[in-house]
């Protein structure tokens, strides 16, 4: 509508345009369905709306911690339906931003029976676990001993605070002093240890930290049968390898962080749960191993010898 006042024409129709909060409130609804797009098919994650959730870290995180938290509060709906990558998207994310506050609800989650972190997890856990547990909790490695120590706790998640806590030690983020002495003081219980996953464990940290120190400790275990040569090979061959060591000391330190995660197909192509329409679209091998456990087993320990050995 225009009013004429001495032939000057003046528009009275109000400016197109959002205010802050509509903006904020119309941000939230894009973020909020970037995220609920978070589902598997057979070409991947979405990368679009992969790369909404990206885009800024400071207003999806509460959005992430909220997934996570939905997953410790009622987990059925993620176990039920192993096309939603929700949780993992969300852990993923969270472990590139460094959060913290991450850390109670991902502890929660790890601590549980090995039946049901593989029914919420499956492979992701040996393949990213560690990761994201050293990269949340940064400093704080109280909590994450008290998980590898937990002899109730299912084996998978044990074998990744492990993992975890030789990353902090990697990353000089733990004195590489404290991790050796802990390793020792783990390695010396012994049959008590209850798991020959956590023993293997043990032995590949060792190794990735080229801790000659703990070759008493190292050999104790072997002699006494309580190290299945798939972790990290025999005893002569451990023994070499360290002892080809020229000094005690610690290898450089790694990053910090994780690499920035750049599009959706990395987490989808590396992520396999049991899914039959993603198993349908991509070749699979002629035989798998017919125990999951001794398959999840094979590649930790393949994971644990080659990833992050030092020569």
């Amino acid at each position: 509508m225009n009013r004429e006042t001495d032939n000057d024409t003046i528009d009275l129709a109000p400016t197109v345009a959002l205010s802050e909060p509509t903006e904020a409130k119309a941000r939230q609804m894009a973020l909020r369905a970037a995220l609920a797009q978070m589902r598997l098919g057979t070409r991947g994650l979405p990368g679009d709306a992969f790369a909404v959730l990206t885009s800024s870290q400071v207003e999806v995180t509460p959005l992430l911690l909220a997934v996570v938290q939905d997953a410790v509060t009622n987990p059925q709906p993620f176990v039920d339906d192993v096309e939603d990558y929700r949780l993992f998207v969300a852990l993923a994310l969270l472990a590139q931003f460094g959060e913290e506050s991450a850390l109670e609800p991902l502890l929660t989650l790890l601590n549980q029976t090995e039946e049901e972190q593989e029914a919420l997890f499956g492979d992701v856990l040996t393949e990213h676990g560690s990761d994201w547990l050293a990269a949340i909790a940064g400093p704080r490695v109280e909590p994450i001993q008290a998980l590898a120590e937990n002899p109730t706790v299912g084996e998978p998640a044990r074998s990744i605070a492990i993992g975890a806590l030789i990353r902090a030690a990697e990353q000089a983020v733990w004195p590489r002093d404290a991790a050796i002495a802990w390793l020792r003081q783990m390695m010396e219980r012994g049959e008590s240890l209850q798991s020959e996953w956590v023993v293997g464990e043990l032995v590949a940290a060792a190794m990735d930290l080229r801790a000659k120190a703990l070759l008493p400790e190292l050999q104790a275990l072997f002699d006494a049968g309580l190290v299945d040569p798939i972790y990290a090979g025999d005893w002569p061959m451990v023994q070499a390898e360290l002892l080809a060591v020229d000094l005690d000391v610690a290898p450089p330190v790694l990053r910090a962080r994780l690499e920035p995660l750049d599009a959706a197909h990395e987490l989808a192509w590396l992520w396999r749960p049991n899914n039959l329409a993603w198993k349908q679209s991509v070749p699979q091998p002629a035989k798998r191993p017919k125990d999951p456990k001794q398959k999840a087993k094979r590649k930790q320990a393949k994971t644990s010898r080659k990833k992050n050995r030092r020569k």
